[in-house]
């Protein structure tokens, strides 16, 4: 691959790493200079002298060690604060960071934190890769190979009054494989805070318009969860604020979502209100070997023509998530029907002392068997 073929980054070395961390990071960036355009700028630059530098160059991304990132906030204003494409400014750590040393959330809108210091090389390269180019941005382009398996389902406004969508993806063979088992109960933790999510503000109840698509791959034991929905209360700003590190009002499915999965992507897309949530869960599980760390994340507003729905072309393999099916669960409420029609023949007259007991579990009965005849006529109708 030629040079100019390759996206073009702006780095800025981190000059307040320790020696030893200096020599390993150093390493590091050799092999990534090998794979992208790296432009190496002195560390000695202020805002102004990139700013200046930025006026006669053009990259692909800007990257900044962590304490700058947050502190220079006209470099974002350089390439326009309210962009929904073009360069990205991003801020990396290479050190172990804690909450409290971060200040408090910029004025930005977008914000991109990258983890150099727990990821590998494999997946330093792929989320720079997919940030450097805009149609990889989105979807599982930037991600993962063309062939690669991916399962899909739709989420409909009736799984909002249960989680059977959640058992249904738990269940898929890529998720029941003896990779993941080790992590199911952290992967189950993030359905549920998607499935929370997604439903947060349900108004409709529309069966045949899917609420959300749902699409999970696996690439050199990594592990991607996409979920794509709408949602008119989740604002780019307070989902900016629910995912910032030292914030103290933290929604509590995002707060889920950071305890249990490796790096988190979301990208808004405003024109529809569209949000697209992908989790990643590698193979050394640093949110669990290193709790309470900072780990990374990138939130960024695009255009919906950067949107990858649940029929990406560029996959080819696409394995849909078995659910139950219509003609199983009316068997289902045909026998429960009939299960509680033959044990209310069973009950007696009661007595003058259990009438007021027995008239409430009668009057329950009831009840549940008309519900239930309703059920199997609505779905025979379906049928």
């Amino acid at each position: 691959m030629s040079e100019t073929s390759v996206p073009k980054i702006a780095f800025i070395f981190d000059d307040r790493l320790s020696h030893d961390r200096k020599v390993v990071f150093s390493r590091v960036i050799t092999i990534l200079k090998a794979k992208f355009n790296f432009e190496i700028l002195p560390t000695t630059l202020t805002e102004k002298d990139l700013l200046d530098h930025l006026k006669t160059r053009e990259y692909s991304m800007v990257l900044l060690p962590w304490h700058k990132y947050l502190s220079w906030k006209k470099v974002e204003s350089h390439f326009g604060s309210l962009r929904m494409q073009g360069p990205a400014v991003a801020g990396y750590f290479a050190d172990s960071v804690l909450p409290f040393e971060i200040a408090q959330i910029p004025p930005f809108n977008r914000l991109l934190l990258l983890d150099f210091y727990r990821l590998d090389q494999f997946e330093i390269e792929m989320i720079l890769g997919a940030l450097s180019q805009a149609d990889k941005k989105s979807g599982f382009a930037g991600i993962f190979p063309k062939n690669t398996p991916i399962y899909f389902a739709d989420w409909f406004d009736h799984d909002g009054t249960n989680t059977r969508c959640i058992d249904a993806a738990m269940g898929s063979t890529l998720l029941a494989s003896s990779q993941w088992s080790s992590r199911s109960e952290s992967i189950r933790h993030a359905f549920t805070s998607l499935w929370s999510l997604c439903f947060m503000d349900h108004r409709s109840f529309q069966t045949h318009t899917p609420r959300a698509f749902l699409e999970m791959g696996e690439h050199q034991k990594r592990l991607a969860v996409k979920l794509v929905f709408e949602s008119t209360e989740l604002t780019l700003k307070n989902v900016m604020e629910y995912l910032w590190p030292n914030a103290d009002h933290r929604n509590p499915s995002f707060t889920e979502l950071t305890k249990h999965c490796d790096f988190l992507r979301v990208q808004f897309f405003p024109e529809q209100h569209l949000l697209e949530m992908t989790l990643f869960f590698l193979p050394e599980a640093p949110v669990l070997r290193y709790p309470g760390e900072i780990r990374g994340f990138w939130v960024e507003p695009l255009k919906i023509k950067f949107l990858k729905s649940a029929e990406e072309e560029q996959f080819t393999k696409r394995i849909a998530v078995a659910r139950t099916t219509g003609a199983k669960v009316n068997d289902q409420l045909q026998e429960v029907l009939e299960r509680l029609r033959a044990l209310h023949a069973q009950i007696k007259p009661p007595g003058a002392e259990e009438r007021v007991v027995l008239d409430q579990h009668l009057s329950n009965i009831l009840f549940l068997v008309g519900e239930i005849e309703k059920k199997v006529v609505d779905k025979k109708k379906a049928a």
